[in-house]
């Protein structure tokens, strides 16, 4: 097979898959040795009772094999390998899969499940990026792709797009297992909306006002929307009015075109193409957002990176929303005072926190939001802060304010799972702001 060849079949390929229905995969791409593994290993899934009652929470542990800095491409059916997981999944109405990785210099994403040259390429994208952290370099890019995803489920199937896939990502030199932690909560009553929106080309579009007005009236007072885009060439974000109107050129600084003629392989869709695939692994294809914050001084944007949208598809964008407003014991906002250096670990105080609102039920997730603009949350491995490290990513010429930039490249909010009231994690949650005045919002969800 020739070089001039292989794009055509790849798009071909991907067409097709296209083409078939909106949750079709093109399985044929997903690695079969991760996809083997998975589905031949031993998952444990926990299942819990209160009451009498069958918990509305499922945990299990899934172990990904993959090699020395590369993504591994696996989807949820390898993810839910084991029979009890399956099961539930399949068995759910509606439903939130959680995903946490915590395994250091590892992270999870979605984006294109066709082509195996994108995976290729957005590890070489994160080397560059991270290129001045030094030996932070593989916990700088894990901070930057992500450590958790929440993926909706509707009548027993994760509602993704066409060409999206879970990569997992070992930023480590050596082959490792890589552990995913996963959560599965069933819902009780409807709670899940799509929603399609025309953004304009290049850009970023507020869709709160929208999106708000699609959730159920009156709008709950407690608990989480969880956003997914269903592209793999757009993102989600939390931003200012001024930081949107200059974020894709700033990101275009942190993830140039030029890179197309230096290092990427995945170039016959556009040269806009594969930055856009890169760009919207570091700033998310899913975003989490608390219903009781009315984002007076910022907005949830739709951030579009590329001039025509994707092969034939224009601009139109479809984002799914979960509201996950049952099992919450409560939700708890914190003041703090930052050191001088802009960064605090606050694992300490989410863990007091949780202990002080501990019920006799069993706890199962903690969810942490950063409220304050122009500040953000960082998982980092060990004692170590990231305050040398994270400043390093941002590019010496940006258009945006450097927290700005941060805000929406780094985590605004993370979902960790729990172990009866503890968190027992390898990583600790680092908050960062510009303000030496900010605050950390928890929301705790238990079985009773």
């Amino acid at each position: 097979m020739t070089g001039d060849l292989l794009p055509i079949l790849l798009v071909l390929c991907t067409f097709c898959s296209a083409t078939s229905g909106q949750n079709t995969t093109t399985r044929s791409w997903y690695d079969p040795v991760i996809a083997s593994d998975l589905m031949s290993a031993t998952t444990t899934a926990t299942t819990s009772s209160s009451g009498g009652s069958s918990s509305p929470f499922l945990r299990w542990r899934a172990s990904v094999r993959v090699g020395g800095g590369s993504c591994a491409l696996v989807g949820v059916e390898d993810v839910v390998s084991g029979g009890a997981a399956r099961s539930a999944v399949r068995k759910a109405n509606a439903a939130v899969l959680h995903l946490f990785c915590d395994t250091p210099s590892a992270a999870l994403t979605l984006n294109e499940n066709c082509d195996p040259t994108v995976r290729t390429d957005l590890h070489a994208a994160m080397n560059k990026v991270t290129q001045r952290c030094g030996d932070s370099a593989g916990s700088a890019s894990a901070s930057l792709i992500g450590h958790s995803l929440s993926l909706p489920v509707l009548n027993g199937e994760w509602n993704h797009g066409t060409w999206q896939g879970i990569y997992v990502c070992n930023f480590a030199r050596s082959a490792r297992d890589i552990e995913i932690i996963a959560t599965l909560h069933v819902l009780s009553g409807p709670s899940l909306h799509w929603r399609d929106v025309v953004s304009s080309p290049r850009g970023a579009l507020n869709i709160f006002p929208k999106l708000r007005n699609h959730w159920s009236s009156p709008k709950p007072l407690s608990g989480i929307a969880h956003l997914e885009i269903l592209h793999t060439s757009a993102s989600l974000s939390i931003m200012s009015e001024v930081a949107s109107r200059a974020m894709e050129n700033s990101l275009s600084a942190l993830i140039p075109e030029k890179w197309n003629d230096e290092f990427f392989q995945h170039t016959y869709e556009g040269s806009d193409d594969m930055p856009a695939h890169a760009k919207t692994a570091v700033v998310g294809p899913t975003l989490s957002i608390p219903l009781s914050h009315s984002f007076d001084q910022e907005g949830v944007y739709l951030v579009e990176h590329r001039d025509s949208g994707g092969w034939g598809c224009g601009h139109s964008r479809t984002v799914v929303t979960v509201l996950e407003t049952s099992d919450i014991v409560g939700q708890w906002t914190v003041e703090i005072t930052l050191p001088e250096t802009g960064w605090t670990d606050i694992t300490d105080q989410i863990q007091a926190a949780i202990t002080e609102h501990t019920t006799r039920g069993t706890n199962q997730l903690c969810w942490v939001w950063s409220p304050s603009p122009k500040s953000a949350l960082v998982l980092w491995p060990g004692n170590a802060s990231p305050a040398t490290a994270i400043p390093m990513v941002v590019p010496p010429k940006i258009t945006v304010a450097h927290w700005d930039l941060l805000r929406s490249v780094l985590a605004q909010a993370v979902m960790l799972p729990l172990d009866e009231a503890h968190l027992g994690l390898q990583h600790r949650v680092w908050l960062g702001s510009k303000d030496i005045t900010c605050a950390f919002t928890i929301v705790l969800f238990s079985t009773n």
